[in-house]
């Protein structure tokens, strides 16, 4: 029996009773199904095999340190795909695409900083992406339509600062949401921003 050895972890989700990881020492998206004991639960690649920025089907594609992991509706997942600073679409038949990149960032209504690698993600029921971008100490917001803008945190402004939006966070890396109060982490903090846009 060959088994899968799962390499360095450091997110997962939840769908129906699987468990979805990105690996990021080998570069890929796997699924472990089952029970959570050794013996009664297996692992599948998903998607991915080798590093690189590949869109496309399965082992076809590739990943640069896939970092944090969210679910939509309709059970497509996204991924922050750190190192190529990119958010990646995955069907539930492995179809890879690229849904935004760091030049998407660089624009007015984002702040005019490219990203410096996502990191967490999280999505809201209309499909609006949050995802953590540490290097400028900001959080993101990315619609449906592609559009990107910096809802939380001032780009290149580290600190801390509670109050009116947009604030000042530092190196936010975990997203989750829960209703309209995302939360996030913060250095050596766990902020919370009530009504996000």
């Amino acid at each position: 029996m060959s088994r899968a050895i799962l390499q360095i972890v450091v997110c997962l989700s939840l769908m129906d009773s699987n468990v979805l990881t990105p690996d990021l020492d080998i570069f890929t998206i796997r699924i472990r199904s089952g029970v959570f004991q050794r013996w009664a639960a297996s692992i599948k690649t998903l998607a991915g095999e080798g590093e690189g920025s590949t869109d496309g089907t399965g082992a076809a594609a590739s990943f640069m340190q896939p970092e944090g992991i969210a679910i939509d509706s309709a059970g497509n997942l996204y991924v922050a795909d750190t190192f190529n600073s990119t958010i990646r679409k995955i069907t539930l038949a492995g179809v890879v695409t690229t849904v935004v990149s760091a030049t998407a960032t660089s624009t007015p209504a984002a702040g005019n900083a490219a990203t410096n690698g996502f990191s967490g993600v999280t999505i809201d029921s209309g499909g609006n992406l949050y995802v953590a971008d540490p290097g400028n100490d900001a959080i993101r917001k990315i619609t449906p339509a592609g559009v990107v803008t910096t809802i939380v945190g001032q780009p290149e402004h580290a600190g801390f600062t509670p109050g009116p939006l947009p604030g000042t966070l530092t190196s936010p890396r975990g997203v989750a949401l829960f209703g309209t109060t995302l939360y996030t982490t913060s250095y050596d903090a766990i902020a919370q921003i009530s009504d996000v846009p």
